[in-house]
């Protein structure tokens, strides 16, 4: 699998309260996609995405590994692993316990147009796999 979306992990945390995350959500922009390749006629397509904006406190990023479906679906790869730098704060100013946090993160997730931005072309997910991944992006 490639690693390029999980640089967001090394990214310096950035403390937000569930009410400024939420008012970000529209300034949430695509970073990066790969599709890894397989050999394995039934094995689904998988990748990783990347995705984040600017706040004032510094950059945020959201990052998840992605699994093709049949029909053309495509859903979170691993639902509980979602890599970010941010640190979620309730109205107190309390960090959010982890499984609040992700579900915070799932819901920004839901929100988001994400399978559209993933790499167009070759999936690689039969015997005529290509050999490099996919991968779609934009700068930010």
């Amino acid at each position: 699998m490639i690693n390029g979306c999980w640089h967001i992990f090394t990214w310096p945390s950035v403390a937000l309260t569930v009410r400024s995350l939420k008012a970000h959500v529209g300034d949430v922009r695509h970073i990066e996609s790969y599709g890894a390749p397989t050999d394995d006629a039934h094995e689904p397509a998988r990748g990783l995405t990347a995705w984040g904006f600017v706040s004032a406190e510094g950059p945020v990023g959201i990052a998840w590994e992605w699994v093709s479906l049949r029909g053309g679906a495509v859903a979170l790869g691993d639902p509980m692993t979602v890599v970010s730098n941010l640190a979620l704060l309730d109205d107190r100013q309390a960090l959010l316990p982890p499984a609040r946090r992700l579900l915070m993160l799932h819901e920004l997730i839901y929100g988001m147009p994400w399978q559209q931005a993933l790499p167009r072309g070759p999936v690689p997910n039969a015997a005529g796999a290509v050999n490099a991944p996919a991968r779609a992006g934009t700068s930010w």
